[in-house]
């Protein structure tokens, strides 16, 4: 593991757009941060990904970064917050597609049914009928 101010110089040459030093950071840091994303899911797929984004996310706005007090802790918490958006982004998915296939199945049970038209009108307008 290097000292912090080998970190530290690495970061500032990465930042003056020095691909090596990038490198040397990525090689670094990727094991480290593909073990702290298992602390939030399994998905080992998820987490290499995310951290592949972190990277790239990195290098097209490393003129805009400054420096943080420690390069290991701003990239945890970097990978951290991408792969929460991830993990909520997921989530709504599911959600959505979940509803979707609950209502698609109601839709079904009701389909020979004697009341299958007042079903479809109060899919259409849930609003006309008064409970």
């Amino acid at each position: 593991m290097p000292s912090t101010e080998e970190t530290e110089l690495l970061w500032q040459q990465f930042k003056r757009g020095d691909w090596e030093a990038y490198t040397k950071l990525y090689n670094q840091n990727i094991k480290l941060l593909t073990n702290y994303g298992h602390k939030f899911t399994r998905d080992r797929t998820l987490i290499e990904d995310t951290a592949q984004d972190l990277f790239i996310k990195l290098w097209a706005s490393r003129a805009s970064l400054g420096t943080p007090l420690s390069v290991k802790n701003y990239l945890y918490k970097a990978l951290r917050s991408i792969l929460f958006r991830k993990l909520e982004a997921r989530a709504r998915l599911s959600g959505r597609l979940y509803n979707y296939k609950n209502k698609t199945v109601t839709r079904a049970r009701f389909a020979y049914r004697p009341y299958r038209g007042r079903v479809e009108t109060l899919y259409a307008d849930p609003w006309q009928y008064s409970a």
